[in-house]
């Protein structure tokens, strides 16, 4: 199977989450030589109903209607609509996949898919059933250019940071934390007209954050960072159960973070090596133990530098050489 290139919403997607994908694209194309192709065609009106009908007349995005090629392209979720992502065009990489009760119609709707990418093995393990040889396990990963180093040296500025998402857990346990230590300050995100901000709890500005160059540096002066799959404590009926490892994780380890970690066990937990890698907290005497430790102890490098070497995005690539 040929990979002609890969197809990019980088045109008019600049949501901070997507920063990734792009970089992603970037290292594939660079490896592989893959030129990258913008979807600048969707910015238009008119030509979203263009391409609406020629996916109805020809199963292919009116772009690629005289291309005979096939196009890599990261996707958030599979879609229950025809579109470019599930066309004969198109090898779509599927990030995140909650649809336990549209397996029928998502088997038509990406019936032309010649190779269909998994990011998450408990997905993949799912949906082989239904899709077959076709079906494809690509797990995420870190972007190659975030090596950690052995000898990398990194100024710890903040004790605690909470990015994205919080675990309500976790984060019960902090203000506990918080309450019995009351001196403690932490730093979270917090969206305002629809920006990225970062302050403390103490009411203290740390400032916009948008780039990932920003959003890396500000990883890397943490000490300590949450992290727990989307799949629990309530998470469960966005996820419908499903527990992906995600990339925050490796960017917490590549930014010489110690983690503290709430997750169950799975596929995708076992492949990531997660209880190898962070404590599971199930109590806040645990909470308490492992944060009060960690704030006193040098930054892990050495063994977060090792743990990476299996999950940077090079270590991906072979993957996408034996489609070729």
């Amino acid at each position: 199977m040929a990979i002609s290139g890969i197809f990019t919403d980088r045109a008019y997607q600049d949501w901070p989450s997507w920063h990734l994908i792009f970089e992603w694209e970037d290292e594939i194309s660079q490896s592989l030589g893959l030129p990258i192709k913008s979807r600048e065609l969707h910015s238009s009106f008119f030509l979203k109903k263009l391409n609406s009908l020629s996916m109805k007349t020809f199963n292919k995005p009116v772009e690629l209607l005289l291309d005979k090629d096939r196009y890599l392209y990261f996707e958030i979720l599979m879609v229950l609509h025809k579109t470019f992502s599930n066309s004969r065009s198109a090898i779509p990489v599927i990030i995140d996949f909650w649809e336990k009760n549209n397996i029928g119609k998502l088997k038509r709707l990406y019936g032309s898919c010649e190779r269909i990418l998994i990011s998450n093995l408990e997905v993949f393990e799912f949906l082989r059933p239904a899709f077959g040889s076709r079906l494809v396990h690509f797990p995420l990963s870190l972007p190659t250019k975030y090596t950690l180093k052995i000898d990398s040296q990194l100024n710890k500025e903040f004790d605690l940071l909470l990015a994205g998402r919080s675990n309500p857990v976790l984060l019960n346990f902090l203000n506990q934390y918080v309450e019995n230590n009351p001196e403690f300050e932490y730093t979270y995100q917090e969206i305002v007209d629809n920006k990225l901000y970062y302050k403390t709890n103490k009411g203290r500005m740390i400032g916009q954050i948008h780039s990932r160059e920003d959003y890396m540096k500000l990883l890397r002066k943490a000490r300590v960072a949450f992290y727990s799959v989307p799949g629990i404590d309530g998470g469960e009926r966005r996820t419908n159960g499903f527990n992906p490892v995600t990339p925050r994780l490796l960017e917490f380890l590549a930014a010489g973070c110690h983690v503290i970690g709430r997750f169950d066990n799975g596929a995708d937990t076992e492949f990531y090596e997660l209880n190898g890698i962070l404590p599971n907290i199930r109590s806040y005497e645990q909470f308490e133990g492992y944060l009060s430790d960690f704030l006193k102890t040098p930054p892990p490098i050495s063994k977060n530098a090792s743990y990476l070497e299996k999950h940077y995005t090079s270590t991906r690539i072979p993957i996408l050489k034996n489609l070729l």
